[in-house]
């Protein structure tokens, strides 16, 4: 319905929790790479 009112992240206001919704097999995900290494480096994973 092209509505854009879901949920895609989510970060805690006082834990160091931080969650993204990310599908890798998507191949229509233009910036998955950077979005998947911005993830993994604040993690410091």
């Amino acid at each position: 319905d092209g509505s854009m009112d879901e949920i895609m992240g989510y970060q805690h206001k006082a834990l160091p929790i931080d969650a993204v919704q990310f599908h890798p097999e998507s191949i229509k995900t233009e910036q998955g790479h950077e979005l998947l290494a911005n993830f993994l480096a604040r993690k410091a994973i």
